[in-house]
């Protein structure tokens, strides 16, 4: 991403920061759960309860995909507005109008593997993450 910045205009590249900061903010609810779910499924596994610990991971998983949803939906529908809160150019707000849509799209898996991966991390298997996250963000 950085190496071709330098090949975007200057709108191209104010709706790129924008839409970075954006997509940053709206990630710090996954990563909250993610969090948790890190916290709550891990303790019930060490103490012996996986069914308390299964039950937080439907739960976890059911509160993330509801947000991510609900931001994916927001994104959407109000894509205008939010390109108003951010800057008053003309341009910036075209780019950011056309690309809300393919980041809120990005949003929902996102959110949604951000929270799987704390509870990898609360049963023992972050040795899969990498490889999971590699072929996720790079080869898709």
């Amino acid at each position: 991403m950085h190496f071709r910045a330098g090949l975007l205009g200057v709108a191209q590249l104010g709706a790129s920061v924008i839409l970075i900061s954006i997509q940053a903010f709206l990630y710090m609810v996954p990563l909250g759960m993610s969090l948790m779910a890190s916290s709550l499924i891990g303790n019930n596994l060490g103490a012996s309860k996986p069914n308390i610990a299964r039950t937080y991971f439907k739960v976890i998983i059911i509160i993330v995909t509801i947000i991510g949803f609900f931001f994916s939906l927001s994104l959407i529908s109000f894509r205008s507005q939010i390109a108003d809160i951010f800057t008053t150019d003309p341009n910036i707000k075209h780019y950011m109008i056309i690309t809300l849509p393919i980041m809120a799209a990005m949003i929902f898996p996102d959110g949604i593997q951000c929270a799987l991966f704390g509870i990898m991390k609360a049963m023992g298997y972050q040795a899969y993450g990498m490889p999971i996250s590699f072929v996720g963000y790079w080869l898709c």
